[in-house]
């Protein structure tokens, strides 16, 4: 019992050493296992340029903090040395850990807008446009909300470095029709290609005498809003 709560004691204080220190990248053990992002960290240039060289070390390797060489190329403090090893990196093809994250997202874009009798379409501008998990919008709560963005002067909002999925596509207007009214919509989308285009439209939304897309606000509140301001 005792040689247990020695080694459960031994095995909390390694983990608060490592929390409280970080990796130790002058240990034999992180050279070994990731000789390139050693020699980023010690400014070895002789060694980075041989290692580039034999072309033998997947150079993209995330070590146990995450980072590629280029990470750790980027947290040196002398600029010029900072300089001169991120051009040998990015030379070699050296990424970043956010660029090959970004790699495999794709790009969104919804257009938003209404086609009217006498002015043809009119694209809507900044307009909110949201996407959210599948299946989770309920009760005008922006909980389930995974990227936002606003239409440009053009009537699009884009979207970039999103994860390929499935989402449910949120966004309303207003606009007058005899009156104050509203268009939203709620549709499922695929966004699996690298580039996705959806179109929101009369064709695919939803006319309403009340906006559906407002936070954390209730429609009773909502009405009573509007009495205050005499709409």
């Amino acid at each position: 019992m005792k040689k247990f709560k020695l080694l459960y004691c031994f095995v909390m204080f390694f983990f608060f050493v490592s929390f409280c220190f970080g990796t130790d990248r002058n240990s034999k053990e992180y050279e070994s296992k990731y000789p390139l992002h050693s020699a980023v960290y010690n400014k070895n240039f002789k060694q980075i340029r041989q290692l580039i060289k034999d072309g033998e070390l997947n150079f993209n390797k995330l070590d146990c903090d995450g980072l590629t060489a280029l990470d750790v190329a980027n947290q040196i403090e002398d600029k010029s040395d900072k300089f001169e090893i991120c051009n040998i990196l990015k030379s070699a093809g050296v990424a970043s850990s956010q660029e090959i994250s970004n790699a495999n997202k794709v790009k969104v874009t919804v257009s938003v807008g209404l086609t009217y009798k006498i002015r043809g379409y009119v694209p809507n501008v900044n307009c909110k446009v949201v996407l959210g998990t599948v299946g989770k919008y309920e009760n005008l709560s922006y909980k389930f909300v995974k990227y936002e963005a606003y239409t440009n002067n053009e009537g699009r909002a884009i979207f970039t470095n999103v994860e390929p999925g499935i989402y449910d596509v949120i966004a309303d207007i207003e606009y007058y029709n005899g009156g104050r009214r509203f268009y939203y919509w709620s549709l499922p989308v695929n966004c699996n290609s690298k580039e996705n285009f959806i179109a929101l439209s009369e064709q695919n939304g939803t006319d309403s005498i009340v906006p559906r897309i407002l936070p954390e606000i209730k429609l009773n509140e909502l009405c009573e809003s509007w009495e205050e301001t005499g709409y």
